[in-house]
């Protein structure tokens, strides 16, 4: 794990990054889910581009899932990725509900979390 956390950071400085924009944590993440170091790669740059776009997109790890805020000029909305599943157990477009700030999309995708944490522990304790 520790030589292709490496490969990827050395990828980016060869191609001209000077920092990583990735953290640690979603490069693990993306290897944890058997991504190719190209594809980390394009996942990285496709990051740093929409750092520079009309929205932002935030990759925050949360109790084994990972929320993907993104901001943009008309208002917030949500992805939640399972990693032990691999799926998205939500999604919240803008067209559906508007979500003025960043913070208050993560605080609604974390309560959806451990609701649905609640209710998968309640299904495997009946059967």
């Amino acid at each position: 794990m520790k030589a292709k956390v490496e490969a990827v950071k050395k990828m980016f400085s060869y191609y001209g990054f000077i920092n990583c924009p990735l953290s640690h944590k979603e490069i693990v993440n993306l290897i944890k889910r058997q991504k190719t170091i190209d594809e980390i790669y394009e996942i990285g740059c496709d990051k740093f581009c929409q750092s520079t776009l009309e929205h932002s997109k935030d990759l925050i790890l949360f109790d084994g899932f990972e929320i993907e805020v993104f901001e943009t000029k008309n208002g917030c909305y949500f992805k939640i990725w399972d990693c032990v599943r691999e799926v998205y157990i939500d999604e919240n477009i803008l067209g559906f509900e508007k979500i003025q700030d960043k913070e208050t999309a993560i605080k609604i995708a974390k309560n959806l979390i451990v609701e649905s944490d609640r209710k998968t522990f309640a299904k495997e304790a009946v059967q």
